[in-house]
């Protein structure tokens, strides 16, 4: 098995999304409805397509399979909704794989947006207050947040909903039932501002990168790495998932285009990669100059992360950076090699390390 090199990588970044604007409209939602715009826009981009008969029926209650599916669509491409594993056969006690949810579902629990109750339920038809909803909403986008001392459970999700101006006007308390036309407002504001502005107060913003496969062995790598670099008394890194989306893109690369090297065949090097996925923007706009710090180790032909991770820790340069004590952060990318492939077997790994420095 061959092992290759790693990289050390200095970039600065600036990135912009627009998203398209809303315009479709369904039949039982008129244009003075409060969140007709909203609406459209969901429709719009295929986040929702209404009931059987054509209608969205603004104004009813929404469920927590509902709520899940219309999530998930938002931040998963089709690929991964489709090809979640479902084992055991339920996902939770009451979610057979037979259901038209159970797929969403799945990949919700797979991407540790939704864990369900304490008795292994998931109540999908259980309507969801907006307490609820601000959780997992969050959850789905990525954003790491945490209740600080003292505080309720959910108000850092609620706060988070605040500071993009992503609660709707007819909502008045946490515990208040949300409406489908209120949850496309919710969607309606939060993404548009995501995708089109960086998140405040350092708030890190992830995408369905984090629906990629190979999620447990992603895991194990890291957790494999910060205990290599707890031996060497240093601190742990932590996922980003901008790095991982870089890590997972150039992995598929090297897989689909049958070559191994830190730079692509065009000579797009790791950090032209991690200047495109937005790393530097994923942090709030201050009065400051900024810089990023990145790194990149790869390998081919290891079949699990501990192997993997030994031959990385038997190479200096590789080592060098699993205790490099600039970086904070770290994206997995994990790719299948092709049974066609007679030299290698097991998986491509790439390892994508970072850390942005505000500077005076």
């Amino acid at each position: 098995m061959r092992k290759r090199l790693p990289l050390i990588i200095f970039i600065f970044l600036i990135n912009f999304i627009v998203l398209p604007t809303a315009h479709a409209a369904f039949p039982d939602v008129p244009s003075s409805h409060p969140y007709a715009d909203s609406i459209s826009y969901v429709q719009a981009n295929n986040y929702v397509s209404g009931y059987t008969d054509g209608t969205f029926q603004p104004d009813k209650s929404i469920n927590r399979a509902e709520f899940t599916k219309i999530l998930i669509e938002a931040v998963a491409e089709d690929k991964d909704i489709n090809t979640c594993p479902k084992t055991p056969a339920n996902l939770f006690s009451d979610v057979p794989k037979s259901e038209w949810f159970a797929k969403y579902v799945c990949l919700a629990k797979v991407a540790e947006i939704i864990s369900g109750y304490p008795d292994g339920s998931f109540s999908p038809g259980q309507e969801i207050n907006f307490a609820e909803a601000s959780k997992i909403f969050v959850f789905s986008f990525g954003f790491q947040v945490e209740a600080g001392i003292g505080e309720t459970w959910y108000t850092p999700f609620t706060d988070l909903l605040k500071a993009f101006n992503s609660v709707p006007p007819s909502v008045k308390s946490p515990g208040q039932l949300i409406t489908r036309g209120e949850m496309a407002d919710i969607m309606y504001h939060f993404k548009s501002t995501i995708d089109g502005n960086p998140p405040p107060s350092n708030v890190q913003a992830c995408d369905s990168s984090k629906f990629l496969s190979h999620g447990e062995f992603k895991q194990r790598v890291i957790d494999l790495v910060n205990h290599e670099r707890n031996k060497a008394g240093l601190g742990p890194l932590v996922n980003n998932c901008y790095l991982e989306k870089t890590a997972q893109g150039h992995s598929d690369d090297m897989m689909n285009r049958d070559y191994f090297d830190h730079n692509t065949p065009e000579g797009v090097s790791p950090e032209q990669r991690i200047d495109q996925s937005g790393y530097l923007t994923s942090y709030y706009e201050c009065l400051c100059s900024k810089s990023q710090t990145t790194g990149e180790n790869i390998a081919v032909g290891q079949t699990n992360p501990e192997e993997v991770v030994d031959t990385w820790m038997n190479s200096p340069p590789h080592r060098a950076n699993i205790l490099n004590t600039t970086f904070s952060e770290i994206g997995i990318g994990i790719t299948d090699v092709p049974k066609s492939n007679k030299e290698y077997e097991g998986y491509y790994w790439v390892q994508n390390f970072g850390d942005i420095q505000l500077n005076e």
